[in-house]
């Protein structure tokens, strides 16, 4: 590849991993983490955010804490923490299938290719034979 065409494929590659942002793909230049670790910095920063919101006052004495937050939210960032595991791994799943399956694909291709190319000889040939008649 010369360099116009490794730029338009980088710049393809950018395009298209654009929509599934930061906790798409590891080896994307803008990613700086993994899945893991941007759903335990979520954590981490909601957990600070909270500790800093029902720390002192009012609130602190009217809401049960449990690690310096209130139960709801630390029932939320479980469910949190379950469902994004859940995801990642049928996420995974899923990749694995349409891996299989463009596979298979990939393997029926040149047989559907050669098949094509030789119906479109014959069909010209034909017309070749007829017409020298």
């Amino acid at each position: 590849l010369n360099e116009e065409e490794t730029a338009t494929d980088q710049q393809r590659f950018v395009d298209e991993l654009e929509p599934i942002g930061l906790l798409g793909v590891i080896n994307h230049p803008q990613n700086k983490f993994s899945f893991k670790e941007a759903v335990n910095d979520i954590e981490r920063v909601s957990r600070d955010q909270c500790a800093k919101l029902y720390a002192e006052g009012i609130i602190a004495k009217s809401v049960p804490l449990i690690d310096k937050i209130p139960e709801f939210m630390k029932n939320y960032l479980e469910d949190m923490q379950r469902n994004a595991e859940e995801f990642r791994i049928k996420s995974v799943g899923s990749l694995r299938q349409s891996c299989e399956e463009l596979l298979i694909l990939a393997e029926s291709l040149p047989h559907v290719v050669f098949g094509s190319m030789i119906q479109c000889c014959e069909a010209d040939l034909g017309n070749q034979c007829d017409f020298i008649e």
